[in-house]
C-alpha cells in the first residue's frame, strides 16, 4: 500500500483536496486514474534517485575517515572495516572519479 502524502503537496494534481481544509492526508484514491501511472513512476524514479545519491554520500564519508584514520592504508583499513582489500580499492576508484 503506498505512503500517503500530506495535503499540501496534493494541490497541484488535485487542487480540491487541500481547498476543502477536510484531508489532512492524501493517498493513490485521490490521484485522478489519468495521472496516477505517472505519477507513481515519477515518484519511484525519485525516490530512486534520491536514495542512490543519499547512499553514495554516506559511503563517501565512510570511506574519508576510514582512510584518514589509517593514514591512507588501504590493507589496514580493510582490516578493521571487514571489507576485501579489492573491494575497498574499488570502492576508493569509484569515488575518486566521482569527485
Amino acid at each position: 500500500m503506498p505512503r500517503p502524502e500530506p495535503a499540501a503537496k496534493s494541490s497541484q494534481v488535485c487542487p480540491d483536496v487541500s481547498r476543502k481544509g477536510r484531508a489532512t492526508m492524501f493517498d493513490s484514491n485521490h490521484v485522478p486514474a489519468e495521472v496516477s501511472d505517472d505519477f507513481g513512476s515519477f515518484r519511484k524514479e525519485v525516490l530512486k534517485d534520491a536514495l542512490d545519491r543519499s547512499l553514495a554520500e554516506v559511503e563517501a564519508r565512510y570511506l574519508e575517515a576510514l582512510m584518514a584514520r589509517f593514514g591512507g592504508n588501504v590493507s589496514q583499513a580493510a582490516r578493521a572495516s571487514g571489507i576485501h582489500r579489492s573491494q575497498l580499492q574499488k570502492m576508493l576508484a569509484r569515488h575518486r572519479r566521482k569527485s
